[in-house]
């Protein structure tokens, strides 16, 4: 999971470059005597080949490191160890700060790359929690027919008065109503099951669902998770110290957070619903608990919408990522309504079937 630092590449016999923490240098010369030309200066190096024995004695003029002076090593890892770059050498000690520090200079671009991609996944949470809505399919059935009604709209003159025309229209009117809501009783829910049950949410969400006997209208209630579920941070990259900084969030940040949250799991279960049902209409119901005026944990709704399908495919699924989900939601009248401080409302759910 690391840069190795030390290299040494082959120009011509008895030629090699070698690249490591103090920077690139140049040895000339047979193995067991060469000389070695780089930015500490040029050094000759005598040795017996298999004995472990060797002399290096500086040829420029220039002076020899002092003795105690620490020397970086040519062989390291690169790590992240507690939110922090860290230099491993192969028996795994870490570099003291006074040569972490001459190896993060030479190789900085690599240490930003891999904190900067650590701290991007760990700030992805947020990301994954609001953005649900990129993975809605496309509305794939038709919209069930509605079974026609045959019973006739009463008429003025075939009633002795206003009141008891009024009231043959009243009862018609109910009777085509539960009539639509009824339909056959031919549809199968399994795919629609299937499909709801096949959602991989983020934090705990529960869902109960019920539909008309045709299939044309399904109702959801969304047992949503709380907003104490959110994240209360953000991670940065402390380019200095090549380590990560935790950012704590206001709260306004966090509900904003939780707001945008619960939208993007309506969306996500619309477009289930029209994906896997020839749903005409969905009617989705989220609740959260929170504690009442008695002091007891209570189900308060904080979000409710009915979508139709005709509104629906009117949306471009192959640009998910440039919608945001409650402005979506909003063209089928959501209810969605916050504080000062961006807490959500208590709002009236969806009306049942009946």
């Amino acid at each position: 999971m690391g840069f190795r630092f030390n290299k040494r590449l082959t120009i011509m016999p008895g030629v090699h470059l070698n690249l490591g923490l103090g920077g690139p240098s140049l040895s000339v010369g047979p193995r067991g005597a060469s000389v070695n030309i780089g930015r500490r200066g040029v050094f000759g190096n005598v040795g017996i080949p298999g004995s472990g024995l060797s002399y290096r004695h500086r040829l420029d003029g220039g002076a020899e490191r002092q003795s105690g002076q620490p020397e970086a090593p040519v062989d390291l890892t690169m790590e992240l160890r507690d939110g922090r770059i860290e230099f491993v050498q192969p028996g795994g000690q870490v570099l003291v700060d006074e040569l972490r520090t001459q190896a993060a200079r030479l190789h900085r671009t690599e240490a930003e790359d891999m904190i900067g991609a650590h701290v991007a996944t760990m700030n992805a949470v947020a990301t994954q929690l609001t953005g649900l809505h990129l993975d809605t399919p496309r509305p794939s059935h038709s919209a069930a027919p509605a079974a026609p009604f045959v019973h006739p709209k009463p008429v003025r003159t075939d009633h002795s008065d206003q009141d008891a025309y009024m009231t043959a229209l009243m009862a018609w009117r109910a009777s085509k109503a539960n009539h639509e809501a009824q339909g056959p009783s031919h549809y199968d829910p399994a795919p629609l099951e299937a499909a709801l049950s096949a959602l991989a949410w983020p934090r705990q969400t529960d869902i109960s669902y019920e539909c008309s006997r045709d299939g044309g209208v399904v109702v959801l209630d969304v047992d949503l998770p709380e907003i104490e579920d959110m994240p209360g941070q953000e991670y940065e990259v402390a380019a200095r110290s090549l380590s990560v900084r935790t950012v704590p969030l206001s709260g306004k940040r966090v509900a904003d957070m939780y707001s945008a949250h619960v939208t993007s799991i309506v969306f996500r279960l619309a477009g289930a619903v029209f994906a896997s049902s020839p749903a005409r209409e969905v009617r989705i119901s989220g609740y959260t608990q929170r504690a009442g005026s008695t002091g007891r944990t209570e189900d308060e709704y904080v979000v409710a919408v009915v979508i139709s399908r005709e509104g629906w495919t009117a949306i471009d699924f192959g640009a998910l990522a440039n919608i945001d989900p409650e402005n979506a939601l909003l063209r089928f009248g959501l209810r969605l309504e916050r504080t000062g401080r961006g807490s959500l409302r208590s709002v009236s759910p969806c009306p049942p079937l009946q």
